[in-house]
């Protein structure tokens, strides 16, 4: 007898028909295979094979549709469907819902059942009740055949509720979810699987809904307590709803799990090597390792960098005591700072540097590349931001710095819309200010312009750092350091010119680059340069007129 299950086979087997099902035809090998690995009758082999090969050709087939095509009654008939509910307990086969214009007791082979005969594989449940991912490939494989529609909501729901079952109690799936409703268990699974299978986006909420839930008072009834913070694994911070503050009926957010909870499933090490990480577009990643420029501040300005450095320490006394006084008096735990300053005084450097002394990198947007000329792009974007930063900050090894570079725009005070940009500003400030109202992470945003800066936004930074054009005295010392060959005298004559600390390092590249091809320092060179970098800015400007 074969070993290996043959579909053509099996299909050309029952062609004997009716015989199958009176025990007056002779078992063949497929039948005889079936038989023996799922411990079934002859006539219970042969339903079975009725309903596979049907599926195999396409259709549907019943246990009504057998009896009346081989004018089977009585007796028979009442051992036929004795066979067929043995199937059912068995759960080789389950019951499609009836229909219109279709006959009772219509019936299919259970889906995962039916991939394995197909490919001629007998084997036995691959479900291991101790592995959190056995269960997570069985779930995936459901939820494919429900948004696929070949089963119905309350198979997809029965079917998981026996997995769940079988899981051991040791296994780590089982003692995470336990506790709380089986919907929240499935939404779970379902956002652990968008995360195995690098999706990034999340999984729509009302999309889930759609799919989960086999009517629509169901599916209002779970978007309704998302919304009145009643769901308990977003309460409890096992699931993120990217969209927190919005209406789901209005719009549809998305939910992920959570990095904490990615953690403990996965079984993730933060001091283990980490393989490359996917950085989403929006960012620029810079490792703190990278060296920066050599910055100099005034006293208070450079007390405050330190202020700011030492709560950002990933030192038991740092970040940790931060977080640790804040949660203890029921306070936000998330930093966020606000540099703001005329352009050219080192506040994008000042990141760079804080993110070498405290050892975190740095994912940085800049606000420019986040608009796009269709409606409603440029708020998806600002959403992914922190949809994105969220996902990060979990994978890396340490917390690192959101850096929102030139956030101008964003953080001007908002208007009465009358048009379609003024109204897509609004929005993503408002989303915006709604991130960094439960923002967790470590946020740095740099702007030229504070004179319009919107009160809402103002309250929302913990820090907030001016960074002052250069005193002459720091003029020379920044000088000094372009120009190593320049004297004191002649550093501090070049502090005359009220330069910026951006400002002068152009002025230094331009004169190297000009003596390079010289041959000789040129000092009259150099003030002319100033002379001109400062004629870009105004000063001493003719007006042009008409």
């Amino acid at each position: 007898m074969p070993i290996a299950f043959d579909p053509m086979e099996a299909i050309q087997e029952t062609t004997v028909g009716k015989r199958l099902f009176i025990g007056r035809s002779h078992p063949g090998p497929q039948q005889r295979l079936l038989m023996k690995n799922y411990e079934i009758s002859t006539i219970g082999a042969a339903i079975f094979m009725f309903v596979f090969a049907a599926q195999m050709e396409d259709r549907q087939e019943s246990l009504t549709d057998i009896a009346q095509r081989y004018k089977i009654t009585g007796a028979p008939y009442r051992t036929l469907l004795n066979e067929y509910f043995t199937l059912m307990k068995k759960r080789m086969i389950v019951s499609i819902p009836y229909r219109k214009n279709t006959s009772p007791l219509c019936c299919m082979v259970q889906p995962f059942l039916m991939k394995m005969l197909a490919q001629g594989d007998l084997g036995s449940d691959p479900f291991d009740p101790a592995d959190p991912f056995s269960l997570i490939q069985a779930i995936s494989d459901l939820w494919e055949d429900r948004v696929e529609k070949e089963i119905t909501p309350r198979y997809f729901s029965d079917e998981a509720k026996i997995l769940f079952k079988k899981m051991a109690p040791e296994n780590r799936l089982h003692e995470m979810i336990e506790a709380f409703p089986f919907t929240e268990q499935i939404m779970f699974v379902i956002a652990a699987i968008d995360h195995i299978t690098a999706h990034r986006n999340g999984v729509e909420l009302r999309e889930f809904a759609a799919n989960f839930f086999g009517s629509i008072k169901e599916q209002a009834a779970f978007l309704r307590d998302v919304t009145q913070g009643k769901n308990e694994m977003i309460k409890e911070g096992l699931i993120v709803i990217n969209d927190r503050g919005d209406d789901p009926f209005s719009r549809s957010p998305e939910f992920t799990i959570a990095p904490k909870a990615r953690m403990q499933l996965f079984g993730a090490n933060k001091n283990a090597r980490k393989e490359k990480l996917n950085i989403p577009g929006i960012f620029a990643h810079r490792s703190w390792r990278n060296k920066g420029l050599e910055l100099f501040f005034d006293g208070s300005l450079a007390a405050e960098l330190g202020t700011v450095a030492r709560a950002l320490s990933r030192s038991g006394d740092g970040r940790r005591l931060f977080s640790r006084r804040l949660k203890e008096r029921g306070m936000p735990t998330g930093f966020t700072a606000l540099f703001h300053g005329a352009p050219g005084t080192g506040k994008t450097a000042s990141v760079h540097e804080l993110a070498r002394m405290v050892k975190r990198d740095i994912l940085q947007v800049e606000m420019s590349a986040i608009r796009d000329k269709w409606v409603g792009e440029s708020e998806k974007r600002t959403r992914a931001i922190f949809t994105e930063y969220r996902t990060l900050a979990g994978a890396m090894s340490a917390c690192p710095i959101l850096l929102l570079n030139e956030a101008d725009a964003l953080l001007t005070r908002r208007m009465d819309a009358r048009t379609s940009v003024e109204t897509m500003n609004n929005t993503m400030q408002n989303i915006l200010l709604e991130e960094l109202e439960k923002f967790e992470g470590i946020l740095v945003a740099t702007t030229n312009l504070t004179s319009m800066l919107d009160a809402a936004f103002s309250r929302r930074f913990l820090y907030k750092l001016e960074f002052p054009k250069p005193t002459p005295a720091i003029r020379a010392r920044i000088w000094r350091s372009k120009l190593t060959e320049l004297t004191e005298a002649e550093a501090f004559a070049l502090a005359e010119y009220s330069l910026s600390g951006g400002e002068i390092e152009n002025v230094a590249r331009r004169y190297i680059v000009d003596t390079l091809f010289s041959g000789k320092p040129d000092l009259d060179r150099l003030e002319s340069l100033c002379t001109e970098e400062a004629s870009l800015k105004g000063i001493g400007r003719k007006k042009v007129g008409f």
